[in-house]
């Protein structure tokens, strides 16, 4: 399915879906009420009269980490539309949280925040249907590079303090994948304590070199 057609078929499924004249993709979080049926109404009155638009990235496959190849593909009764089936699509979603889950901004934060949500839902979701993830049908990467994708996340909950999500893990990963993190771990240790810890300790060597007397001192050094 093109991306076009693809973005009519959910605008007309979905009114709070709407594309502008320059292309651009947008979800609109609340149609005024007193609109009596947004779906009679054009894609460019909707985006007008819509509030708190969102602008929807449409990325190509074999972008940014993506899978080259769609597939494989889930049908839901659900939706009309079929997705990246659950067991590949959760590493794509792993994949974005990973670059952006220790990032101070707060826009950045707020991605991070919803792709956690996201990645926890399709984690149950597979728990509850018992389906592995299926690291061999994600195309253009190495098992390698996914699995630590998923290993971060884990480190991150364990982070937390959340022990039990342990069980979660040993319920989507088959033994092999399981067992090559748990080794991982022991020989590496827990990657996201690491991270944070250097950057903590990057943030404190900035504030020590942006203080006053360094500032000036740096500015002295220069001049001579």
């Amino acid at each position: 399915m093109e991306i076009e057609e693809l973005r009519e078929r959910i605008s007309r499924i979905d009114h709070h879906f709407a594309e502008s004249s320059l292309f651009k993709f947008y979800f609109l979080r609340e149609i005024p009420r007193d609109i009596v049926d947004a779906k009679r109404l054009s894609n460019e009155e909707r985006i007008r009269q819509g509030r708190d638009r969102v602008l929807i990235e449409t990325l190509g496959t074999g972008t940014v980490g993506l899978p080259t190849t769609a597939t494989p593909i889930f049908h839901s009764s659900l939706s009309p539309v079929p997705i990246l089936h659950p067991s590949v699509l959760i590493l794509t979603k792993l994949q974005r949280w990973c670059r952006f889950y220790t990032s101070s901004r707060p826009k950045t934060r707020a991605k991070s925040t919803s792709d956690k949500a996201d990645i926890d839902y399709i984690l149950e979701w597979l728990r509850e249907n018992d389906i592995l993830i299926a690291f061999d049908q994600y195309s253009g990467r190495s098992r390698e590079d996914l699995l630590r994708l998923v290993r971060i996340f884990w480190d991150k909950k364990l982070y937390d303090g959340d022990e039990e999500f342990t069980d979660v893990m040993k319920s989507v990963l088959a033994d092999r994948d399981f067992n090559d993190i748990m080794r991982a771990r022991e020989e590496e240790g827990n990657l996201v304590e690491k991270a944070l810890d250097e950057g903590e300790a990057a943030l404190t060597e900035v504030a020590r070199l942006e203080t006053p007397d360094n500032t000036s001192k740096k500015m002295l050094t220069a001049s001579n």
